[in-house]
């Protein structure tokens, strides 16, 4: 259940709606969509940065919060965060498995982009920043890498609401504490940019529009386990596509070679190929190839 998105000024927005298209998308039709975020791949050792949006169903994913709240009284009782980078930790790497069996029966949408270092502009040029600042009345100092995180993020979470959402749904947008939401002045700013995309690619009226961060989270870990679901998925899919960027054949090849990545990525990477689950995976890769040319495809290995 996809709706093109036409009104956007990117040359790579044709193959994303094909590829969302043809995606088998669930019907989200509950009042209120909850999207998480997260991205991974700074690194050096990365050479693909990964964007990865949940998009949550809450009226129709009954499941999740008592499935969730059963692994962190098994694995998690002390209530450690899960974590990418922290699944070297043996209590986090045992609830692992579990934790995303209990992701996989939300009704909705994980849907993660990589991006070849090599390729600039997917969402900003030189003069963003300048050109959104004025109109939009942005309040806080922004780096040029740090705006083109936020911008990144904002575009390609409206670029989903627009081919999935209904009219008249709540979109509330909580996001990990990290650098695009560091303090107020940046809420209010990433706010404002999530609206500004959103009033471009949503072609219907939407209910309320809010953003916050799992600061938030009353204590029981559910918006931050919520959050943690793009963390995990970022951070393996960062591995993997990197990984796999130098095998001969990529990308049309059959199988990910499991054998080159962590035992922590390769769990997950299982489970969003391989186990059944009613959480729809979608993986988009952007990558460039020999001359000038961009390459734009769905890495689908069912």
């Amino acid at each position: 259940m996809w709706t093109d998105v036409t009104n956007s000024p990117y040359e790579w927005i044709p193959a994303f709606n094909e590829i969302m298209r043809n995606a088998d998308l669930p019907d989200m039709t509950g009042s209120t969509l909850y999207v998480t975020s997260d991205y991974s791949g700074q690194h050096s050792g990365s050479n693909f940065l990964v964007d990865s949006v949940l998009i949550v169903d809450i009226d129709n994913s009954p499941q999740w919060p008592l499935l969730s709240k059963q692994v962190r009284q098994q694995y998690l009782p002390d209530g450690r965060r899960m974590c990418f980078k922290r699944l070297n930790d043996a209590m986090r790497m045992k609830a692992l498995p579990a934790f995303m069996h209990a992701a996989g029966t939300i009704h909705g949408l994980i849907a993660s982009v990589a991006v070849d270092k090599r390729v600039k502009g997917i969402a900003t040029g030189r003069h963003t920043l300048a050109n959104w600042q004025g109109p939009l009345s942005l309040k806080s100092s922004w780096t040029p890498r740090a705006f083109d995180r936020l911008c990144r993020m904002a575009n390609f979470i409206a670029l989903l609401l627009g081919g999935i959402s209904c009219s008249g749904q709540n979109i509330y947008w909580v996001s990990d504490e990290d650098q695009i939401v560091a303090n107020d002045e940046r809420k209010s700013d990433a706010a404002r940019m999530l609206s500004a995309y959103t009033s471009l690619y949503v072609q219907h009226p939407l209910g309320e529009l809010g953003i916050g961060t799992t600061a938030l989270d009353p204590g029981d870990r559910g918006e931050e386990d919520l959050a943690a679901i793009p963390d995990l998925v970022a951070g393996a899919l960062a591995e993997s596509v990197t990984a796999i960027d130098g095998v001969e054949g990529w990308p049309f090849i059959e199988e990910l070679p499991l054998k080159f990545l962590s035992h922590k990525t390769a769990v997950i990477v299982d489970w969003l190929y391989r186990e059944p689950k009613r959480l729809k995976a979608v993986v988009l890769v952007h990558r460039k190839i020999e001359g000038p040319k961009v390459l734009f495809f769905n890495l689908d290995l069912d």
